[in-house]
């Protein structure tokens, strides 16, 4: 199956529409040094299409790690949950930041199982949400 180019003004809806952030991280697009990705929610390989309501503004490393996931298990239990869906979810009902505003700590299934598929909080991301903390720019209003 060959897949078709997202079309330029989409993507650009769709990283406006994020306030240019990653929809999973909140690292915002202009302190990360590679390109974002518009990223399917739902993935081609799983029956997703290309339309707007399926696709989320996310960065290289939300992207490579999530690749056509669409669940994986909560720590706290081990059950097979599905992943944070920015098109259908409040981030801020599954996810909240820890005293220090530097890790994501998961409130719900979903949020736990999301943090840990994703590596949320893998080592880039504590020390880049550390320098923005420092200068004022974390965490994101969103």
């Amino acid at each position: 199956m060959r897949r078709k180019k997202i079309p330029e003004r989409i993507r650009q809806f769709v990283a406006r529409r994020a306030h240019f952030l990653c929809e999973y991280c909140l690292i915002p697009m202009s302190y990360v040094p590679d390109p974002f990705d518009v990223e399917h929610t739902l993935p081609l390989s799983k029956g997703g299409t290309n339309d707007p309501e399926n696709l989320a503004h996310a960065c290289g490393g939300c992207n490579g790690h999530k690749s056509n996931l669409t669940e994986s298990i909560d720590p706290a239990d081990n059950k097979l949950v599905r992943l944070y869906n920015p098109r259908l979810d409040t981030w801020a009902d599954h996810f909240a930041w820890n005293e220090v505003f530097t890790q994501m700590v998961g409130l719900t299934p979903i949020g736990r199982a999301t943090i840990l598929a994703l590596h949320l909080n893998r080592p880039a991301l504590l020390n880049l949400r550390s320098l923005l903390l420092a200068f004022g720019e974390h965490p994101p209003l969103h």
